[in-house]
């Protein structure tokens, strides 16, 4: 039997980078790591939206993100504080071709689906059915790449 996982886990990172105003071309990241934290208070309290059961998760996009203090226990919303995330959801691949993703860019709802969706999304070598520009190597950046190839 063979089997395929994958989630999408949403963290906090510290990043070092030097910029001297002149260009964007000047913007140089030196590092990135995961933020540490003294205590359990210091961790990200995290929110998805909660529905109480009312769709399917194919029938909706929950927002997710960071939320303030005052909403943990809100009933609205599920808060968790830890250090990430594990985003909820399944990319949409079976349910619709790659033109007809979310036009919507709402902040944290679809896009990390649709980079799933297009990532198993992918054909063979030499195949031109998707026309996604698929880059593995680390070097583009997943989101805008999504977006551009929406906006077309």
């Amino acid at each position: 039997m063979y089997a395929c996982a994958s989630t999408v886990k949403a963290s906090i990172k510290t990043v070092d980078f030097t910029y001297n105003g002149t260009s964007f071309q000047e913007f140089k990241i030196k590092d990135i790591r995961p933020k540490k934290y003294l205590n359990p208070q210091e961790m990200p309290l995290w929110g998805v939206e909660n529905v109480d059961n009312k769709y399917n998760i194919d029938e909706i996009s929950l927002i997710w993100g960071l939320v303030d203090s005052q909403y943990q226990g809100h009933p609205n919303v599920t808060t968790l504080r830890q250090p990430h995330l594990y985003l909820h959801g399944r990319p949409d691949g079976l349910q619709y071709a790659l033109n007809e993703m979310d036009s919507q860019n709402l902040p944290a709802s679809t896009f990390y689906r649709d980079a799933l969706t297009i990532a198993y999304s992918i054909d063979a070598p030499g195949s031109s059915s998707t026309n996604f520009p698929a880059d593995y190597t680390g070097k583009s950046n997943i989101a805008q790449v999504c977006y551009s190839f929406r906006a077309h």
